[in-house]
């Protein structure tokens, strides 16, 4: 059977050179006798938050009413060709948007290629591109990524960078200047190799262009510019002029429809390489124009894209390929660079060169490829092989049958599972129970029924976070004779902690009202709640109650309710916020947290600290803890890739409506979201027994308002978390340099939304 290798790289962006770079690359891998998959990951649409961007925004608030953006040229028509070239030439694996999802490719695939492209640029870093996903280091290959600027400035993803490289089993980048970059970075020798275009020769381009011609009946002179350089275009019209050739100018921007000679028709990939193969000459900044030209063995002048003190100057990939072949005349700095038009490039020595470097990078992709298909490894079969996600739910702890799994708190202040191999008999009980590998219960907020709940009684409000209807839905159930479980912050150990109150016992309820911003030690509860066989209903974060499901899927007598999450901080956090109240005099042993104190109304939200002597209510934005939870900085590294964002596995979920509906509401109200028939039966129970105003809404107001997608993990994590938890940092210094940029920019852009909508 033909082994399947994957291949991590852009695809998604739908432009020529990244269209043809991956087509090359899936090519060439099936030529050496391997199926090629193209991994279907698109990255995230929010960048990763860095600190080293705050320069930027600042440099650029001043010119917040000018368009610093460039609109680009697209059509329907255009993008439909890009898919159709896709479904034509290449094979994807399923969809992709997680990383436990990427991390189930681990026992689909036999090795792994991370590509071409600026897939490594730490201007848009991620680190699934560096194949963080795979278990077996020996399968991960880099093949020709770019790192693309001249250097990596930010320290926090240098030293991610330099972590992911050295798991590679074989690596190579693209330049000569990435090569040197990640070499000293790793410690490692980093082979440098051709850009997989540049591995396909004119035939095969021909072939997989399917010989389409174009109707162009004149010379001409092509054109494909990413670049905005005016100068750049006078000397292009100059060089058609000198030439007698009609310019035809292949549109990036929609501004490039007003430039004489812009072809009007849209334009694929292969009518990309179709005008490419038929001009008479061609002027580009593009490296796959000049690729391309290459290839076709075109004349060609090639400009400089970037300024040389641009410190997202990418003009190093050019200058490494036209080094290469001796073709460095072809670019153009000043006016008397003009004398290359009447020298004819030498393709006969530039193949010659060319076939060398060829034969050199698909010798490195061959053999690394026949040495990562080949390698086995004696892995045990529990929930760590393969996956790395966690969130410390304790299904797994209870179905081990030989008491290899405990959940116990991390270096980093999370709850989650820790795994003794010598113990393990990889019967993979647990794997079977994981929130993270098992998702097959989830269904689709989008096609849920929402409801807004708003509880009759003053007091109820007063204690919950919003309007009441965890409280009455847990009064009811209580009084029916189920048992409760749920979260309460224990002020003895001064965590959160799930506990199960007794049927009938609806006095005690009051001690899981309220939020609590940390996570909850769940596991506690988990093993009774595995054997109990009494009526029960379960309340935690999405993630706990997809546990509970897995565990307890054939219970009929359990009611599962989960809660919309943000995510969970490091309860390094919470230590150091502890220290900051100590230093304010409070007693941190006996400490009372409310995370949502009501006294000053619903939606503006206060954090409340009290001891037997001493109270404070503070302001969301002035509270140290409540910034950093808002922000998002030092969560579990699961929950910024939750499968429950815009799913659940429970029967309700609960949640405050948000949103301009009740935006001048001053007690709460609750979003409550049926998912399921028992959880309709529910509400509707809740509803005819008149304890709340109860009505039906569009389920937009949840979608529109709430998080449906995941946050990107900031890539100073590692750094935050571990100054939180070094004793010689204080919360005031942590928080001023990891929050207060991004509280500012928070701030600034408010600010201006004010003001515009004015």
């Amino acid at each position: 059977m033909m082994k399947k290798v994957g291949i991590m790289t852009w695809f998604q962006y739908h432009n020529y050179g990244t269209a043809l770079q991956v087509t090359a690359l899936s090519e060439t891998v099936r030529k050496l006798g391997y199926e090629p998959l193209v991994i279907d990951y698109s990255a995230k649409n929010k960048l990763p938050a860095t600190l080293y961007d705050e320069n930027l925004f600042h440099k650029y608030k001043n010119k917040i009413y000018k368009r610093i953006r460039m609109r680009n040229f697209i059509s329907e028509e255009r993008e439909q060709k890009f898919i159709d070239f896709y479904q034509q030439h290449l094979t994807f694996t399923k969809r992709c948007s997680l990383l436990s999802e990427l991390e189930d490719l681990n026992q689909e695939l036999d090795a792994f290629i991370c590509g071409s492209d600026q897939i490594w640029a730490p201007s848009c870093f991620d680190s699934h591109y560096f194949l963080d996903f795979v278990s077996d280091n020996y399968k991960k290959i880099a093949y020709a990524p770019s790192v693309g600027l001249p250097v990596i400035a930010d320290k926090d993803i240098q030293r991610q960078i330099r972590k992911l490289t050295r798991n590679f089993g074989f690596l190579s980048t693209r330049e000569e200047s990435g090569s040197v970059m990640i070499s000293k970075l790793s410690g490692r020798k980093v082979e440098t190799v051709l850009d997989p275009t540049l591995l396909l020769n004119s035939k095969q381009w021909h072939e997989i262009s399917g010989y389409v011609e174009i109707d162009e009946k004149v010379p001409y002179l092509l054109v494909y510019m990413l670049g905005r350089n005016e100068q750049q275009w006078k000397r292009i019209y100059q060089i058609a002029k000198q030439k007698n050739l009609q310019v035809k100018i292949i549109p990036v921007f929609l501004s490039d429809l007003k430039r004489e000679g812009c072809l009007k028709n849209s334009i694929g990939a292969i009518e990309f390489l179709s005008y490419i193969k038929n001009a008479d000459y061609i002027c580009t900044d593009s490296f796959h124009g000049m690729a391309f030209s290459i290839n076709f063995h075109k004349e060609f002048t090639v400009f400089e894209r970037f300024k040389e003190k641009d410190k997202l100057n990418q003009n190093s990939r050019i200058y490494h390929l036209l080094k290469k072949l001796n073709l460095e005349n072809r670019l153009f700095h000043r006016q008397e660079d003009m004398k290359m038009l009447s020298d004819k490039i030498d393709y006969i020595q530039v193949e010659k060169i060319r076939e060398m470097l060829k034969k050199e990078s698909l010798h490195y992709l061959k053999n690394a490829l026949e040495l990562a298909t080949q390698h086995q490894t004696d892995k045990k079969k529990h929930i760590q092989s393969d996956y790395s996600l966690c969130c410390g739910c304790g299904a797994c702890e209870v179905v081990c049958p030989c008491d290899a799994i405990q959940i116990k708190m991390n270096q980093d202040g999370f709850y989650q599972a820790s795994i003794d191999n010598q113990v393990c008999i990889s019967c993979g009980r647990c794997r079977k129970v994981c929130p993270y590998i098992v998702r097959n219960d989830n269904q689709d907020i989008a096609d849920a029924k929402l409801y807004a709940f708003k509880s009759k009684s003053a007091e109820v409000l007063s204690k919950s976070s919003s309007g009441g209807a965890a409280f009455h839905i847990a009064s009811m159930l209580s009084e029916k004779g189920y048992a409760v479980a749920g979260c309460t912050f224990d002020v003895s150990s001064q965590t959160a902690k799930h506990i199960i109150i007794a049927p009938h016992r609806t006095e005690t309820l009051s001690k899981l009202q309220g939020s609590k911003y940390m996570q909850s030690n769940f596991s506690e509860i988990t093993e009774q709640l595995y054997r109990s066989d009494v009526p029960i209903v379960i309340f935690g974060t999405p993630c706990q109650i997809a546990g509970m499901r897995n565990l307890l899927k054939n219970r009929e007598n359990v009611l599962f309710v989960d809660l919309i999450c943000h995510g969970v901080p490091s309860y390094h956090l919470y230590e150091k916020y502890q220290a900051y109240l100590k230093e304010k005099g409070f007693d941190t042993e006996n400490l009372t947290i409310k995370f949502r104190d009501k006294q000053f109304g619903w939606r503006e939200r206060y954090i409340y600290s009290g001891d037997l002597n001493h109270s404070q209510s503070v302001y969301q934005d002035k509270d140290m803890y409540f910034l950093a939870f808002e922000h998002g900085f030092c969560y579990s590294h699961s929950c910024y890739e939750c499968p429950y964002r815009d799913k659940s596995c429970a029967d309700i979920r609960l949640g405050d409506y948000w949103g301009k509906r009740f935006e001048k509401d001053k007690t709460g109200v609750s979003e409550v979201v049926i998912m399921t028939e028992k959880g309709a039966e529910i509400i509707k129970e809740l509803q005819n027994s008149g304890v709340a105003a109860v009505s039906e809404q569009d389920i937009l107001d949840y979608i529109t308002v709430q998080q449906m997608q995941n946050g990107r993990e900031p890539v100073f994590w590692h750094s935050y978390v571990a100054n939180l938890s070094n004793p010689d940092m204080k919360l005031e210094d942590i928080t001023q340099y990891y929050i207060m940029p991004f509280q500012r920019r928070k701030k600034f852009r408010q600010a201006i939304l004010k003001m515009i909508r004015r």
